[in-house]
């Protein structure tokens, strides 16, 4: 069977399509193995009844029912809580109290004991058991215990989804991405993958959407309205450079988008509004700045980001040949502040009156 074709949703749950990278970012590159899986708990086994017979036949061990499902004969009340628990029968020797109240008179009639006595005298002393089980509800029969696994989170299962696709398309592109290690990194399961997603590209095009998303709203906490245009635009310089710096698995997955020509992309109901109101913020800087005479008149948005966006680019995607070529490790933190600067410096230059 493909990863495409278990399709089928066993579990309905409230589908969470509607995650919005752009406000509420999901930690979009922090994708280590997902920690928040629901655990599963057997609960097979099968309770041992233990009949202590003080009368003829001496000591048995029998398998029994589940201490939640009680036989005809069991004693109810054995401490212990869940399935697992064994029951131990307490068969009185002369003048012993019972700790239950259950008639054990057909047990014993088939075991081939005396019959024991069912309750203790009136006003005789009350054993502790005894006297818990007179206090609890119902007569102090233990509570059913049935195996049932946390209640599901749709929101978690589904941005744990996503986070695990991002690495998974980072490392390894469209094609050799695999749709079963993502459930498997997320915890969860290829019917409940396909249920909030739909299918692999789906999930590729909302790796791409929130890989987008997350940069733009980190770039909102600069600021720029608010800023001298100049210093705006050297921080959204250093800001991107180091944002490149600190999420290599964005450029991972630009890289392969590329390759496809931008094919799913270009199906994305948000990816350009989400750029325009970027686009918008940023001319609104450089027309400040044109007004007081720091920059050139006329500069067009993209032009800027393009330089600040291929100064980064390049030198990171391909810094392991250029370290080879140019015998300089460009990965030295030295050399790193460097070309930060560098990308700061030029983007400057270029636009500056």
């Amino acid at each position: 069977m493909t990863d495409e074709d278990d399709r089928t949703v066993e579990e309905p749950a409230r589908s969470v399509a509607d995650v919005d990278g752009a406000k509420h970012p999901v930690a979009a590159f922090d994708v280590d193995h997902p920690k928040d899986s629901m655990s599963r708990w057997d609960w097979g086994q099968t309770a041992v009844t233990v009949s202590e017979s003080k009368g003829q036949g001496g000591t048995r061990a029998t398998a029994g029912p589940a201490a939640d499902d009680p036989g005809p004969g069991a004693a109810t009340g054995a401490s212990g809580d869940g399935p697992h628990a064994a029951r131990r029968e307490a068969v009185p020797g002369a003048g012993a109290a019972t700790g239950a109240d259950a008639d054990d008179t057909g047990a014993d009639r088939r075991s081939g004991a005396a019959p024991r006595a069912k309750a203790a005298a009136p006003g005789a002393p009350r054993t502790p058991r005894r006297a818990a089980a007179d206090a609890a509800p119902d007569g102090g029969k233990p509570a059913k215990s049935r195996g049932r696994s946390a209640p599901r989170n749709p929101e978690r299962t589904a941005a744990s989804i996503l986070a695990a696709a991002i690495r998974e398309f980072a490392e390894k592109g469209f094609d050799g991405a695999r749709v079963d290690v993502i459930a498997r990194r997320a915890g969860t399961n290829k019917r409940m993958l396909y249920h909030y997603y739909g299918d692999k590209e789906a999930l590729y095009l909302r790796v791409l959407e929130e890989a987008y998303g997350s940069i733009r709203f980190a770039e909102r906490r600069l600021d720029l309205a608010r800023r001298d245009p100049e210093e705006g635009i050297r921080e959204l310089a250093l800001f991107t450079w180091h944002y490149f710096l600190d999420h290599p698995e964005f450029l991972s997955l630009l890289g392969t988008e590329n390759l496809m020509k931008a094919r799913h992309l270009k199906r994305s109901p948000t990816i350009t509004a989400m750029h325009s109101n970027f686009i918008t913020e940023l001319a609104a800087v450089l027309q400040r700045g044109e007004s007081t005479g720091v920059f050139k008149k006329g500069l067009d948005p993209v032009d800027v980001y393009l330089t600040i966006a291929a100064l980064g680019f390049f030198y990171l995607s391909n810094r392991f040949t250029l370290s080879t070529i140019f015998r300089r490790d460009l990965e030295a933190p030295a050399m790193l502040d460097h070309w930060g600067e560098h990308v700061v410096a030029t983007t400057l230059a270029a636009i500056k009156a």
